[in-house]
C-alpha cells in the first residue's frame, strides 16, 4: 500500500507538501503545477489518504484547521483543563469553526527542543497556542521567526499575539485583601523558577503592601 512518502517521492516534493494537499490546505501555499504533480502521483500509486483525516476534512461545513497547544508538563498542568474548556467554549460560540486541538507537552526551559514549532507543516497544524513558558522559553521564542499564527497565553513578546490577565493588578488585589483583613505584616514564600506571570503577581503584591503600609 502506497504511503504519503511514496507519493512525495514520485511527485518530487516533500511529505509535508503532500500532507498540505491531502488535507485541503494547499491553496495559496502550493503552486498549481505542484498540485498537478501530486494528483498524478496519487493516481499512479492508487494512494488513499488516512480515513480519519478524510473524515475531518470532509465534514462539508467549511475549512478545517488544526491548532497546536504547547503546554509545559509540570505542576501547572492542572490548569490545562480550564484552558481547553475555554477554547471549546469559543469554538461552540462559532459553529462555522472546524478546529482540531493537538496538545504538545514540553518541559519547562526546553521549548527549544520542540521541532514542531519550526516545522509546522511536517506536523500538519496551522496555528499554535503556547502556554506557561519560562524566561528561557521566552528568550527562545524571541530568537526565532515563524510563518504561522502563534498566540501566547499570559505572556507578551513583540511580534506575537497574546491573551493575558493583569498579573500586576492581581497581586495588588491580594494586598488589598490582606489590608482589609487587618494584617500589618506578611511574609512571601515563592519558587525560584522564573515564571514571568508569577514574578509580576509577586511584584504587584509587594508594591500593593507597601502602598498600604503593610
Amino acid at each position: 500500500m502506497a504511503t504519503m512518502k511514496d507519493v512525495a517521492a514520485r511527485a518530487g516534493v516533500t511529505p509535508a507538501t503532500v500532507s498540505l494537499y491531502v488535507n485541503g490546505k494547499g491553496n495559496g501555499r502550493i503552486s498549481k503545477e505542484t498540485q498537478k504533480l501530486i494528483e498524478r502521483a496519487i493516481a499512479e500509486l492508487s494512494y488513499k489518504p488516512n480515513s480519519f483525516a478524510q473524515q475531518l476534512h470532509g465534514n462539508g461545513s467549511g475549512p478545517f484547521y488544526t491548532v497546536a497547544l504547547f503546554w509545559a508538563s509540570d505542576a501547572r498542568s492542572a490548569l490545562l483543563g480550564k484552558v481547553i474548556n475555554g477554547i471549546q467554549s469559543a469554538i461552540d460560540r462559532n459553529s462555522s469553526l472546524n478546529i482540531n486541538i493537538v496538545i504538545y507537552p514540553f518541559k519547562a526551559d526546553e521549548l527549544y527542543r520542540e521541532k514542531a514549532l519550526l516545522e509546522p507543516t511536517l506536523y500538519n497544524f496551522d496555528a499554535a497556542i503556547i502556554g506557561n513558558t519560562t524566561i528561557m522559553d521566552m528568550q527562545f521564542l524571541s530568537s526565532i521567526t515563524t510563518t504561522y499564527p502563534i498566540v501566547l497565553l499570559n505572556r507578551e513578546l513583540p511580534n506575537y499575539s497574546s491573551v493575558s490577565i493583569d498579573n500586576q493588578r492581581m497581586g495588588d488585589s491580594l494586598a488589598d485583601l490582606v489590608a482589609r483583613k487587618g494584617h500589618r505584616r506578611v511574609a512571601v514564600f515563592r519558587t525560584r523558577t522564573p515564571y514571568p506571570a508569577m514574578t509580576r503577581r509577586v511584584s504587584g503584591f509587594i508594591e500593593g503592601c507597601r502602598a498600604r503600609n503593610i
